[in-house]
């Protein structure tokens, strides 16, 4: 229901805040203390991305308002004999989806964040590492279709091509790696790493889907327009 950029990250960094805590408090497990200062070095290094990223995105358009910033990245004007919509973005637009990608990357344990996971997963019990497979996971995706799959159209086409690189590659490295794995813990971490890769690939295609409703609606009331003239 956060219709601001700076309260949704302020959400996310609240909801990865309590699993990094839980890392601290559990000094009777092994590893215990390395991984929850990898886990809090990760998630500074998230905010500071992603507060620069909304910066960059109030200095160049003006509002961190979801609903104005798509007013002020309209989508492009089709005329009847285009066959898709145009998705071309500005670099400043392109700067931000990396930044923004880049510090939910990291909430969401996909590519090249991932190889701390096994760590940080291995220094949990295994309800603390459920807390850090759901929540700062979840807030990370709800954010991701928020901002990139139900954000303004012209750049569902950077969105797209990030999505589909990155999540290409969390799903070779997290499978590569469980291969590897004896141990539960880690191999339990990249698992969900290879599970962010796919849901990274099916939020990509989301992004692809997004312009085809206007492009079969602009291609019917061509076709109406033929037969009209016939």
């Amino acid at each position: 229901v956060v219709n601001d950029l700076f309260l949704a990250l302020l959400a996310i960094a609240l909801a990865a805040f309590p699993a990094t805590i839980v890392l601290f408090v559990e000094p009777d497990a092994p590893h215990a203390r390395e991984a929850a200062v990898r886990s809090l070095a990760l998630n500074l290094l998230a905010l500071i991305l992603l507060v620069a990223a909304a910066f960059l995105v109030r200095s160049t358009f003006g509002t961190v308002n979801f609903d104005e910033l798509r007013a002020a990245l309209p989508q492009a004007e089709s005329t009847r004999t285009m066959r898709s919509v145009a998705v071309a973005s500005s670099t400043p637009a392109e700067i931000c989806c990396v930044l923004l990608l880049s510090g939910l990357g990291i909430f969401f344990l996909a590519a090249p964040f991932q190889l701390a996971a096994g760590e940080i997963f291995n220094g949990a019990k295994f309800w603390g590492v459920g807390l850090i497979a759901l929540f700062p996971r979840g807030a990370a995706l709800v954010l991701m279709i928020r901002v990139l799959v139900d954000g303004p159209a012209r750049l569902h086409g950077t969105a797209q091509t990030l999505l589909t690189a990155v999540g290409f590659l969390t799903i070779l490295v997290g499978a590569l790696l469980a291969v590897w794995q004896i141990r539960m813990r880690r191999l339990l971490a990249f698992f969900v790493v290879f599970q962010s890769g796919l849901i990274l690939l099916s939020l990509a295609g989301g992004c692809c889907e997004r312009p085809r409703p206007l492009a079969r609606s602009e291609e019917h009331t061509s076709e109406l327009q033929s037969h009209h003239e016939l």
